[in-house]
């Protein structure tokens, strides 16, 4: 739909932000998901990484996963695309703590997360 949205308005200046999570959470392929934002108009990317499991419904259900690049949500595809697509944009990490999150260590997150982002996102 934000695709669609952006054909119809025809501004260059608006752009999209990728929620990278919300693609693979409803089914839709990244690849998808790419085409239809339109490679140049994403200009923001969040990604996290996740342990994602089907249920026997289909339903994708999704948990974090503290220890960036062990789990199966697709970062590395995802980082292809991008870099395939000439991506020169911004790539954000997103985690969501609810308040009172007695896990929520912001310094400790982001320490036990950058070899990690460094190691899929800067890889080659």
């Amino acid at each position: 739909m934000v695709g669609r949205v952006l054909d119809e308005v025809d501004a260059p200046e608006l752009a999209a932000l990728w929620d990278t999570m919300h693609t693979v959470a409803v089914g839709e392929s990244i690849e998808e998901s790419f085409r239809l934002l339109g490679p140049k108009r994403i200009k923001h990317v969040h990604t996290r990484d996740l342990h994602l499991t089907r249920k026997e419904d289909g339903e994708i259900v999704s948990e974090y996963c503290d220890d960036y690049g062990k789990g199966n949500f697709p970062l590395r595809e995802i980082d292809q695309l991008l870099a395939e697509a000439g991506f020169a944009g911004t790539l954000s990490l997103e985690r969501i703590f609810k308040p009172g999150d007695p896990d929520h260590d912001a310094d400790g997150f982001l320490r036990a997360h950058g070899a990690g982002m460094r190691s899929v996102h800067q890889a080659g």
